[in-house]
């Protein structure tokens, strides 16, 4: 986990930008920091939401043996903090995908 949080991007609150007064502000005022989105995607029944309830540490998304659990796109939004700084993040989890027609991948 540790491994995998260190490669997410930083939004370090502390940079500043210079307004027309000659002021230095927080960019967090004119720039908000979003929430990186990371989509999980991949074949039908390979372990998407098992992999985005082990990178939150819970339990939030249906894991089941079953093909077709997950139909619709679920957001699971968390949080990483690094250095003190809290980080939002959303992880989606996807239906797997499959060929065109119903083929399958090789």
């Amino acid at each position: 986990m540790d491994a995998a949080t260190a490669l997410l991007p930083v939004h370090s609150p502390e940079s500043t930008v210079q307004s027309d007064e000659g002021d230095e502000t927080p960019s967090s005022i004119f720039h908000p920091p979003s929430s990186l989105k990371l989509a999980i995607v991949g074949r039908p029944n390979v372990g998407k939401s098992s992999i985005i309830n082990a990178l939150t540490q819970s339990d939030r998304v249906i894991v089941s043996p079953v093909p077709g659990t997950t139909r619709d796109a679920i957001d699971v939004p968390f949080e990483v903090e690094t250095d003190g700084v809290r980080q939002p993040y959303v992880l989606i989890d996807t239906a797997g995908m499959r060929k065109a027609g119903g083929g399958r991948f090789d």
